[in-house]
């Protein structure tokens, strides 16, 4: 499978993941955060660049305790991926984003 092919999968699967968190606030399993970095790991093998930024922080974590399981601020979580699909969206585009003041004329 060619890079480009693998970058729209990890795309795609990261749209289905934010898509399909439940709910708009609470926390979230552990598996969540597992599964989006994973996607943020492939997308930085594939693209070559540093995208460590974008993993979810220990500091995002509502609760932890060997009978409930990691469960994680799901607004942070959702931010993030957010954040990767722009990320995403803005470095493959065709059409760049002119960022910066422009005065009219």
């Amino acid at each position: 499978m060619s890079d480009q092919r693998k970058l729209l999968e990890v795309y795609s699967r990261l749209k289905g993941l934010r898509a399909n968190i439940p709910g708009r606030q609470g926390s979230l399993e552990k598996r969540w955060v597992e599964e989006f970095h994973d996607l943020v790991k492939t997308m930085t093998d594939l693209s070559q660049m540093d995208l460590g930024g974008f993993r979810v922080p220990r500091g995002a974590i509502t609760a932890e305790g060997a009978d409930i399981g990691t469960y994680y601020d799901k607004e942070f979580v959702a931010a993030k991926i957010d954040a990767l699909l722009g990320f995403f969206e803005l470095s493959f585009s065709e059409r760049k984003p002119s960022i910066g003041f422009h005065p009219s004329e």
